[in-house]
């Protein structure tokens, strides 16, 4: 069986109200629903203005709780990066309390018995998935063009970093042979 979580969110409180994430999360919960040929896809359980970071959380272990062929995450919305790295920012944030964090989510995710995972992230510093290395103000080194500290702490370029942990977490494994997007670190595999 194949099972997708499909989470927009758009209700936040105050000036953080987005317009198109629930739109989005409908499109693409739509799209997954069902293949060209109109036979079933994915069993999509869409979301749409999950109130608070305890709902999304139990939603995200429910989704990858079962051992089934694959299993999918998708999340439109706010995301925010702090000292403590990024998170997925739910309505009921809070300052030292934004949301679920990103690694919280791999580790959910990690630890699933689903034979494919896959974690869809439509927000801001979704790159800080897979990369929970946090300097001083959450920046994430090479982020903001550094891409030789990046290189030096990491071994490759702040791009291919992210793009490999992606690649590396839905993939499983691959080589890694040099980077075509600054040409001196060694992941050249990108999706």
């Amino acid at each position: 069986m194949k099972k997708a979580l499909v989470v927009g969110i758009n209700n936040y409180p105050g000036g953080a109200r987005l317009m198109g994430c629930v739109n989005d999360a409908t499109k693409v919960a739509e799209l997954l629903n069902s293949n060209e040929d109109g036979s079933p896809n994915f069993d999509v359980m869409l979301c749409t203005d999950v109130k608070t970071k305890t709902e999304l959380r139990s939603l995200i272990l429910d989704v990858f709780k079962m051992d089934d062929e694959v299993s999918l995450f998708y999340f439109s919305g706010h995301g925010c990066i702090t000292d403590a790295g990024g998170y997925i920012v739910t309505p009921d944030f809070a300052k030292y309390d934004e949301g679920i964090a990103m690694d919280d989510v791999l580790k959910m995710v990690s630890l699933s018995p689903a034979r494919h995972k896959i974690v869809i992230l439509d927000c801001c510093h979704s790159g800080a998935m897979g990369t929970p290395a946090m300097t001083q103000y959450g920046r994430i080194p090479g982020e903001r063009g550094d891409r030789t500290g990046f290189q030096q702490k990491y071994g490759g370029c702040a791009r291919s970093r992210r793009i490999w942990s992606v690649y590396e977490f839905v993939a499983g494994s691959a080589q890694r042979r040099g980077c075509r997007y600054c040409g001196r670190c060694n992941s050249r595999q990108h999706l």
